[in-house]
């Protein structure tokens, strides 16, 4: 795939909301465990599992948003980004 440049905001957004996303993630997970060991109701356990599916879907697209963005030398915003020193 081809880095792609995103704007300086857009990345931090990207960052802050990743965590979000990874804590969706780990606490779908948590009630799933114990949905399936309490043998609630079907609909519940369906519901956290849709939930789980849709914050793991919306992970991965911000991993992969911020994978594509790596930094390049041809790259003005990861220019002006670095530090003096690392040029």
């Amino acid at each position: 795939m081809k880095p792609m440049a995103l704007a300086p905001r857009m990345v931090r957004q990207l960052r802050r909301v990743r965590r979000v996303y990874a804590t969706g993630v780990a606490l779908c997970a948590l009630t799933l465990l114990l949905q399936i060991q309490q043998s609630h109701g079907l609909r519940q356990t369906a519901v956290v599992g849709v939930l789980l599916g849709v914050f793991t879907l919306l992970l991965a697209f911000t991993a992969m948003l911020l994978w594509r963005h790596r930094r390049t030398a041809h790259c003005g915003t990861a220019k002006r980004l670095s530090p003096s020193w690392a040029r």
